[in-house]
């Protein structure tokens, strides 16, 4: 049922773009390629007590009430 919403449906499929141009094409563009990916582990970091996957836990202004000690507002 996708062919029916795709357009030029008669022309060949070498017009899609393809991740890899194969042997002989061109180098991937300043940003783009391996060079350009994200790396597939974490950075190691050196604080004490944390190993490499662990992430820090945010400083935060705002500190939670205790839930034994909220009420709603006439619940008594």
């Amino acid at each position: 049922m996708w062919e029916a919403m795709t357009p030029h449906q008669q022309q060949p499929a070498d017009e899609i773009a393809a991740a890899d141009p194969g042997a002989g094409g061109p180098p991937p563009a300043e940003g783009f390629g391996v060079g350009g990916e994200e790396p597939d582990r974490p950075e190691e970091v050196d604080e004490a007590g944390r190993t490499a996957g662990e992430v820090a836990t945010p400083d935060t202004p705002f500190t939670p009430p205790d839930p034994g000690t909220v009420r709603r507002p006439g619940a008594g």
